[in-house]
């Protein structure tokens, strides 16, 4: 972050205008962070439903092949949303900047890192969390993925368990393999060039 005294002035048509853009920035990021944490709530609810009718299911031949699909969008879907949420979090410290050099909040002494989304950037983002916070973050992901991979290998091997090596498994074996790939590579990039 540049501080206040390195930017140019903000006169009041441009402080209009970043106020504006702030704003809709802000709104859109809460937006997604409301669908991210349904999605998730959303998962949740349909792994306890599929857990309590699996019995019943298991003994299909397609059941089980499928069943952890829709886990699989949400998780593919959930990192395009932190993906964006990250990309917004630059758009929206550029504009606090700016808005801040727009104040008199430098000359008071009060640093643009101190107010807005870098606040929330300190107990959210994981790389500049303290360590309790970031056990928490790792807490939560891990157990998410770790949910997700434990319920599609216990769905295949249940369909292996009772149908044996079927081609159609062989094939759902090869593209949650490919599922994970892809997650994994979804994230990296995310966190790495995005934050």
């Amino acid at each position: 972050m540049t501080s206040s005294t390195t930017n140019p002035p903000v006169d009041a048509v441009e402080a209009t205008a970043l106020t504006a853009l702030y704003q809709a920035e802000r709104t859109d990021q809460q937006v997604h962070m409301n669908v991210s944490l349904t999605l998730i709530a959303g998962a949740v609810a349909y792994l306890g439903l599929v857990v309590s009718q699996f019995q019943g299911l298991k003994d299909s031949r397609v059941w089980p092949l499928i069943i952890a699909v829709p886990l699989w969008m949400v998780a593919a879907f959930h990192v395009l949303l932190m993906a964006n949420i990250l990309t917004r979090n630059k758009s929206i410290q550029i504009l606090e900047a700016r808005l801040h050099a727009a104040t008199k909040l430098g000359a008071m002494g009060v640093p643009a890192s101190e107010i807005g989304s870098e606040r929330g950037r300190q107990v959210m983002d994981i790389h500049v969390q303290p360590w309790p916070l970031k056990f928490q973050t790792l807490v939560t992901y891990l157990g998410i993925i770790t949910t997700l991979l434990t319920f599609t290998y216990y769905c295949l091997w249940s369909a292996q368990d009772i149908h044996g090596w079927t081609t159609w498994l062989v094939v759902a074996v090869v593209a949650y393999s490919i599922a994970v790939v892809g997650l994994a590579a979804a994230w990296i990039k995310a966190l790495v060039s995005l934050a």
